[in-house]
Formats: structure tokens, sequence, C-alpha cells
């Protein structure tokens, strides 16, 4: 936690925020609840439940109380995906993108919606069970098998690109005067690079703007 509390001190002032999960095929699920309890208000939000068949039971996932920064429930956010993410990843992109608080953009992820438990089978042998299945509190729905689809579909190796011009459109449309010639020169300046090298970019927004 300490780790991302700085992550999120350093990213203090940003536009929006493009999360990156394209070649994360993993993590451990039971940070997910601390990351996104930034993106949303104080209040213990019910963010997702997983539910083990065997037992016929649900484990509750809500917003902690406190967090170790500032909330930003009203940053504009964007998840980035590919084929390749999976399990605790797309939990994160799973849950924001059903509770509206981030835009997907990519590929639908793996489809691995589960948790799953080592078992010993003998003479060193293991195996690897699924036990348990993330569901969304309001569609009621997982993920588990298709993936989590997003809201904008591009190629993997578009998406980034794809999400710094969307969110710079957003933000030019809703922009005061004062901010909006800066917002609007780095959507020139993008898609000038785009044309002209057609590289990729990585974006901080915020009071330097810039790409």
């Amino acid at each position: 936690r300490p780790t991302l509390d700085a992550a999120m001190a350093f990213l203090s002032n940003p536009d929006a925020l493009i999360i990156d999960l394209r070649d994360t095929p993993g993590g451990v699920g039971g940070f997910n609840p601390y990351l996104m309890s930034y993106f949303f208000p104080k209040g213990g939000k019910l963010l997702f439940t997983r539910y083990f068949g065997a037992e016929d039971r649900s484990d509750r996932f809500l917003t902690f109380d406190e967090v170790g920064g500032n909330r930003r429930p009203h940053l504009p956010l964007y998840v980035l995906t590919s084929s390749s993410t999976g399990s605790a990843a797309e939990t994160l992109a799973f849950t924001l993108k059903n509770h509206g608080r981030a835009t997907t953009v990519g590929e639908t992820t793996r489809g691995g919606g589960h948790r799953a438990t080592m078992v010993p089978l003998g003479d060193g042998f293991t195996a690897t069970i699924p036990i348990a299945d993330v569901i969304h509190p309001v569609t009621g729905t997982g993920f588990d098998g298709v993936g989590v689809k997003p809201n904008i579909a591009v190629s993997a190796s578009d998406a980034l690109e794809k999400a710094h011009e969307t969110a710079l459109e957003s933000l030019i449309e809703n922009a005061s005067e004062e901010d909006k010639p800066r917002l609007t020169a780095n959507l020139a300046e993008l898609r000038s690079e785009e044309r002209r090298v057609g590289v990729g970019w990585w974006w901080g927004g915020g009071g330097g703007g810039g790409g």
C-alpha cells in the first residue's frame, strides 16, 4: 500500500489517467479494493463479490474508508486491455467498467475470472483448481470464460493512442476557456505525431500538459 500511495501522490494533478493492463496476466486480487478506493467517494461501496459455488457463499469486497492519499472520484479513467489481460487485472477492468467508473479500451480480456487454489495430489504433484468466480453486484454477471469486452474495441497495439485521443477529445469538450488551448494543442500534437511516425505515447496530463 505505501508503494501505491506514493504512486498516487506522484500522479497528484492529472487531467485524466490511463491504466495500462495490456501485459498484466494477473496479480494479487485482494489489492484491487484498495486501489479502486482511490477512484470512488468515501462510503464503503460494494465493488464486487467472489462466489464460492461448492460452499454456496459469497465474499464481499468494498472500498476502504481510508486511503493514504487524496481520492479522485471524478477523475476520468481509461483502462487498456488485451487478450493477455487476466485474473486480478481483469477484475480491475471489469469492476471499474461495470460501475461506469472507467472506459476500457483495447481487446477482450482472457476470461479467467475465477479464484484458484493449489491442491496437493501426492508424490509431489499439485493441481490448480478454480474455486470461486468474481460477480458484479449490479449486473449479477462475471467474466469467466467470456472476458471483459472493451467499451472501445481496437487492437492492443493501438489502445494507448486511442485512449489518449479519446481522453483529450472529452477533456476539450468540457474544458474551461483557460485550459482549452493547452488541451487542443496536445491533441493536435498527438495526431501529428501519429501521422508522421506512428510512435506510441505516454501521457501524464496535468498542469504541464504534454505527451
